[in-house]
């Protein structure tokens, strides 16, 4: 979390932390071959969701065989869409862009979370808009 403003990685650690019996973060997070079973289930989990994507009624054809559909319900981002994007974009920061981690869920579904990211980015925040400060 080293790239995170120093308040909200003090706070992330403070209301984590004690749900895993005081121990530091660094002890409780899988490395080794605990990390790449944890991987691979949650790779498992997100080869389903791109079925939910191309049933969209909304989208045309060709949208879906260019596998242009961002969206679940419709031309516009749902709520599930959301959520499913803050999930991702935490995968992503929580790794970093460079790491094998994110590059590796990046290619999942053909990039398909990649774009998922780009097609929310107008809802994104940044430390670095005037105005906008991060915690």
């Amino acid at each position: 979390m080293p790239h995170r403003p120093r308040r909200s990685r003090e706070y992330f650690r403070s209301s984590r932390e004690p749900y895993f019996g005081g121990k530091k973060l660094e002890d409780v997070i899988p490395t080794g071959d605990e990390k790449v079973a944890g991987l691979k289930k949650v790779e498992e989990v997100f080869r389903m969701f791109p079925g939910w994507y191309d049933a969209n009624p909304y989208a045309t054809p060709d949208e879906l065989a260019k596998d242009q559909n961002h969206w679940l319900m419709g031309t516009e981002p749902s709520y599930a869409d959301l959520i499913l994007a803050a999930y991702v974009m935490w995968m992503k920061k929580l790794w970093g862009e460079e790491s094998e981690e994110w590059k590796r869920v990046s290619s999942w579904n053909g990039g398909r979370w990649e774009r998922l990211l780009d097609g929310c980015r107008i809802f994104e925040l940044s430390d670095t808009k005037p105005g906008v400060t991060a915690l």
